[in-house]
């Protein structure tokens, strides 16, 4: 396999397997290899081998899921699971992973249909509830959200997360009073606690009680100069008191500095900056940050909501609004392959495609192997790139290679 020739690896491993027992360490060894190398297609079939040799081993479970999300098919990554019946000792960990692709893929109520039936089947945890009500928080079911973080913290009384995300869930219901309770708590177990501060200055803005929320973060600002969640505090409350400029250029500042993996600090960050941008008249922008809003309360993570809502604008027509949110995602992910082939395809439309030769040819040189869909994706983008500047070698030499990678991913 040295040399590439996977199919000849795989028919080895085949004619090994018929005469021994013990498989497990080579065909690993064969199907890491090739999905570390991009070949999904002999990848599955040494994994699906595996499986039908050791269907208890968890491990293969999950690497054959990952090379189905990763070529986009999400349907064989679930069917991995669905299939398991009730006494099977892998059912469990099963319905987690289903209920993991399924937020993934930003389908909440089949994500909570999980999740409700591996309670049903297995009981209640303070986990799990902990987990349904941040599920119920996303779908805005507050009062079953309420319900969920409390039976979890009756389960477990010292468990600050827990506590932290029950005064969250009371805030959004608008019970202030409770909501300053819970997070009272936590400050009086921990004084001068980040996540507690921070909430009680946010409650604060929920009741317009804008002076006391000032004094909060001017303290804050003391102890963590700079933090973007209490930057972003100061942009709503320019906000309330009328000043949508000075809002704007908090909110951006916030968003700029908001860790990309802190899902909910950017639904806040473009919440304010589309009603700052209203306010200014700049409707355009308004509607951009609205639509990320919207992905991103719809995803397990920034990158997942991100790239769907530029990838639909794209498809239908919205390229300017397209190419912004790519830029977004290429700030917070540098490098990011997907991101980078979709800014390649979309500048296939350009009347100079020569930005669109230098996008592609830098994911063919920087992604790694195992993301085979984006290394097919630029290979298409630069067949069609050099056909339009009129040289033809390398159009065909593009053309080939993406028919070998379509060929390696089973496409």
């Amino acid at each position: 396999m040295a040399g590439g020739d996977f199919d000849g690896a795989l028919s080895a491993y085949r004619l090994f397997s018929e005469k021994t027992a013990e498989i497990r360490v080579p065909a690993h060894a064969l199907a890491s290899a090739c999905a570390e190398a991009g070949n999904v297609r002999i990848a599955v079939a040494a994994y699906r081998g595996l499986l039908r040799r050791y269907p208890a081993d968890y491990p293969f479970y999950k690497e054959l899921e990952k090379l189905y999300l990763r070529s986009g098919q999400p349907r064989r990554a679930l069917a991995l699971y669905e299939g398991m019946a009730p006494d099977n000792p892998l059912r469990r960990k099963g319905l987690k992973r289903m209920t993991g692709i399924y937020w993934r893929l930003g389908d909440l109520s089949r994500a909570v249909s999980c999740l409700k039936r591996e309670i049903r089947e297995y009981g209640f945890t303070a986990r799990l509830g902990r987990e349904l009500g941040k599920f119920y928080l996303l779908q805005k079911r507050y009062v079953g959200a309420i319900e969920q973080f409390g039976s979890a913290l009756a389960e477990d009384k010292g468990d600050r997360e827990t506590r932290t995300w029950l005064g969250i869930a009371l805030m959004e219901n608008e019970n202030y009073e409770l909501a300053e309770y819970e997070f009272s708590e936590l400050l009086r177990e921990k004084p001068n606690d980040f996540q507690a501060l921070v909430h009680i200055a946010e409650l604060r803005i929920r009741q317009n009680r804008l002076v006391e929320a000032r004094r909060v973060l001017e303290e804050m600002d003391r102890r963590w100069p700079g933090n973007s969640r209490v930057t972003l505090c100061r942009a709503e409350i320019e906000f309330l008191e009328g000043r949508p400029d000075e809002a704007a250029r908090l909110g951006e500042q916030a968003l700029s500095r908001t860790p990309f993996y802190y899902i909910w600090e950017q639904v806040r960050c473009h919440r304010i900056l589309t009603h700052a941008y209203r306010a200014l008249r700049e409707p355009a922008r308004a509607r951009l940050h609205k639509e990320m809003q919207g992905a991103l309360q719809q995803s397990r993570d920034v990158f997942g909501g991100l790239i769907r809502i530029a990838e639909l604008k794209i498809s239908t027509g919205a390229l300017d609004e397209g190419r912004g949110i790519l830029e977004r995602i290429l700030d917070l992910y540098p490098g990011n392959a997907r991101a980078r082939v979709a800014l390649a395809e979309l500048s296939l439309r350009d009347p100079d495609c020569r930005r669109a030769v230098e996008i592609a040819e830098g994911v063919l040189r920087d992604a790694p192997r195992r993301f085979g869909a984006d290394i097919l994706r630029a290979h298409a983008v630069l067949a069609r790139a050099y056909a339009r500047l009129g040289q033809k070698v390398p159009a065909a030499f593009h053309r080939r290679r993406r028919a070998e990678a379509k060929a390696r991913l089973g496409a």
